[in-house]
Formats: structure tokens, sequence, C-alpha cells
């Protein structure tokens, strides 16, 4: 069992840090580029809460059931939520290519300030997915494998929010590559920040958030990103 724990925990850390090589470094491509590359971290993390959510369910006692379910219906809340928000940002970028999507916001401006919808429940249904107590505490990972696991998807979360909504690698004077550091750094920090705050929360209070507050939010985000751009 400790096995399946551990193989079950590294083969998350793996996707994640496989994912997070679709993150571009610089205007120019050195390898061929993925035009949907944001299609495909879409399907990774939609692989990734299917995979949390049929792990561990040899062994699994009565009593650890209704917290398990919980904690998947938190996570299932959360993804959702942050993919309807990627849904609102493609629209307005009208691409799904992770590169384009920097070159639209070095143009104009960064999403951040013209999506701030978007941003504010992509970073919010990472934090809350994301805390100590969350779906590894549940698995029966050990501690030290869950904060790996943690950190690792946090920088995963991070590296693709700051090529979202901060304009990845663009900056003036310094190169591509380290914009892309000092932004995912930054964001990183403030999701673990914010992962260490929610983790003071009941779970039955983040179960009602991520499902009453931040769904409902994605989706509203989604109808007037439609509509403004209708018009």
């Amino acid at each position: 069992m400790r096995r399946d724990r551990l193989a079950e925990a590294v083969g998350l850390a793996i996707a994640a840090l496989v994912l997070a090589t679709l993150v571009p470094l610089s205007p120019t491509p050195r390898l061929p580029e993925l035009e949907y590359g944001l299609v495909v971290a879409i399907a990774g993390l939609g692989g990734a809460a299917l995979t949390i959510a049929a792990s561990g369910a040899a062994g699994v006692t009565r009593a650890s059931l209704a917290e398990r379910f919980r904690a998947i219906a938190l996570w299932a809340a959360c993804a959702a939520a942050i993919v309807i928000a990627l849904a609102a940002l493609a629209l307005t970028a009208q691409t799904m290519s992770l590169r384009n999507i920097v070159n639209a916001q070095v143009n104009t401006l960064p999403y951040l300030l013209l999506q701030p919808g978007a941003a504010l429940v992509y970073f919010a249904g990472a934090a809350l997915a994301g805390d100590e107590r969350g779906l590894g505490a549940v698995l029966g990972w050990p501690a030290r494998l869950r904060a790996a696991a943690e950190a690792v998807t946090a920088l995963f979360l991070a590296a693709f929010g700051a090529t979202l909504f901060l304009a990845g690698y663009a900056g003036p004077t310094l190169p591509g590559p380290l914009w892309v550091l000092l932004k995912t750094a930054l964001i990183a920090a403030t999701l673990l920040a914010l992962r260490a705050r929610f983790g003071h929360v009941t779970a039955e209070r983040r179960l009602r958030a991520a499902w009453q507050v931040l769904l409902p939010a994605a989706l509203l985000n989604l109808a007037v990103t439609v509509v403004v751009l209708a018009r």
C-alpha cells in the first residue's frame, strides 16, 4: 500500500513537470510548438483529477469514505472552475497557443488586468485545491511526500499562471527565461501563502466556497466574456 501511495504521488509530480515544459520561455521557439498547448494543459489537469479520484480505492474504510468524497468534490469543483476560467481567457486571446497568449498580452495589457475574474478564479481554485489537508492527506501520503507533491503542483500552476496572466517571458532588459522564473516564483510564493491561510478553514466551508462561490463566479465571468466579445 505504501508503494502504491508513493507511485501515485510521484506519477502526479512527473505529470506536472512534463506539462510545465509546455511553458514558452522566449518569443522564438527552439522546438516544434503545440498550437493547442492550452488544451493539453487543461487535459492534463483533468487527467490528474481522474487519477486522484481513482487512486487509493483499495483499503478505504467506511469511516474515511465521507472525508475522501469531500476532498474529491473539492478538487473537482476547483478543477472545473479553473477550466472555465481558462476558457474565458482563451476566448479573450482568440488562441489556444500559449506563446500567442503571451504575445497578445505584449500588444495590450497582462490578462491579470484584462481578465481579472479569470485570474481570481484560477488562483483561488489553485489555492483551495492544494491545501495541506487535501487529497494527499486523505489518501494517506506521508507528510514529506505531501509537501513535495504540493510544491511541484504549485510550481506547475504558478508557471502556467505566469504565462497566462503575467505575459510570461515578456519584460524589459532581462532575458525571457529569467522573467518566467521570477514571475513563477512570485506566483508560487503567493499560492503557498494562500494555501497556508486556507488550511485554517474547515473542510465544509472550503467545499461550500468552491461549489457555491468559485464555480458560479467562473461561469459568470465566462458569460460576461462572451457578451463583451459578441459586441
